[in-house]
């Protein structure tokens, strides 16, 4: 992986930006900065040749927080006119003092169109924000195993061979600034300026009152999950829950918290349109709280497993679940149905049982 640094004096400041809303042709870059301004993307096809820049834009977060008392930045730049599954280098400024290294993202490929190969890191329930006083929390040393072990798998830079980090909730204990600095954003570093990350929420992300509107508003402020994330001409008009297509595959994230009919609605919706929809060859379901679970065996999403679950059996396009919550792996089969469902294992800490 290319880590080039442009030098910009003793005080510069290396900041870690974040992708994600990949499509084949547009890619989101965030950042978060505590001084920094005019936020600006530089990118190409060679890291030496970063000949192509767009410019971002910025919003102080701090006023929405009463719990935080410094500046936090946070930084949005949408790169369009990009080409289908093609490597780019591209490095972010925020200002002369605060910039990142350069690093390299691929593009998705056609919508529609086969992959051949589609792989993506399964993770989620950061939670933890102190790990050194809690032995069991590993969700650093995880995230930079996955790394180290899908770079001697597949090669270097890792982009060019895995797709996706895919997110299944609680990736904050509780929703304020601190922890999306802190959890979401510092523990997933190692992959996040490389792999784009789709995420859902959990219940972890709907806590916390420090934050204007509740803790979900502060999900909703640092990711870009609706307008972007249409299909079949159709949004779901809400980040709590939407669909994402990475050549022909469909992504499902569902808001388990949520077992709204609106929500079930929407989802009868996308499966019917997916199931005569040539360029759809697989779906993939994520929602936080699983279908079934044996630690604690009444804490599942009794919505997913009676309602949402049935629709979804309905097309013979349907080929994985994937859940979080319980901090332990499991996988499983529907019992009725030809899909597999598993809980990802890629956890803060382990809970034996």
């Amino acid at each position: 992986i290319v880590t080039l640094l442009i030098p910009t004096g003793s005080m510069a400041q290396t900041v870690q930006p974040y992708l994600q809303a990949a499509k084949p042709t547009s890619i989101y870059v965030n950042w978060k900065t505590a001084k920094g301004m005019a936020p600006v993307v530089r990118f190409g096809l060679r890291p030496t040749a970063l000949d192509r820049s767009v410019k971002g834009t910025t919003v102080n977060l701090e006023p929405k927080d009463t719990s935080h008392h410094t500046p936090y930045h946070y930084h949005e730049a949408k790169i369009t006119g990009l080409k289908p599954a093609t490597g780019y280098y591209y490095q972010v400024t925020s200002g002369p003092q605060e910039t990142s290294a350069v690093h390299y993202f691929r593009t998705p490929p056609t919508i529609g169109k086969s992959t051949g190969k589609l792989r993506f890191i399964a993770l989620g329930d950061h939670q933890v924000l102190n790990y050194k006083k809690k032995p069991y929390a590993k969700f650093d040393e995880l995230v930079s195993a996955a790394k180290a072990k899908a770079e001697e798998v597949f090669g270097k830079p890792l982009a060019r061979n895995v797709n996706l980090i895919l997110n299944d909730g609680d990736q904050v204990d509780v929703g304020k600034l601190e922890h999306y600095e802190k959890l979401h954003f510092a523990k997933s570093s190692p992959l996040s300026h490389e792999l784009p990350i789709i995420t859902a929420v959990g219940n972890h992300e709907t806590y916390g009152k420090s934050y204007a509107g509740g803790g979900i508003e502060a999900y909703k402020d640092h990711f870009v999950l609706d307008d972007d994330f249409s299909y079949g001409g159709v949004s779901s008009g809400t980040e709590r829950y939407y669909t994402y297509q990475m050549g022909n595959v469909l992504f499902l994230v569902m808001d388990t918290e949520d077992s709204s009919d609106e929500q079930l609605n929407w989802v009868a919706n996308m499966v019917n349109y997916a199931t005569t929809d040539p360029g759809v060859g697989g779906i993939i379901s994520i929602g936080h709280r699983p279908y079934e679970a044996e630690q604690y065996s009444d804490d599942y999403s009794a919505w997913f497993a009676e309602k949402a679950a049935p629709l979804l059996q309905t097309t013979g396009k349907f080929a994985l679940h994937i859940a979080g919550h319980h901090h332990l792996y499991a996988r499983g089969q529907f019992k009725d149905y030809p899909a597999y469902h598993i809980i990802s294992g890629g956890t803060a800490w382990p809970q034996y049982w």
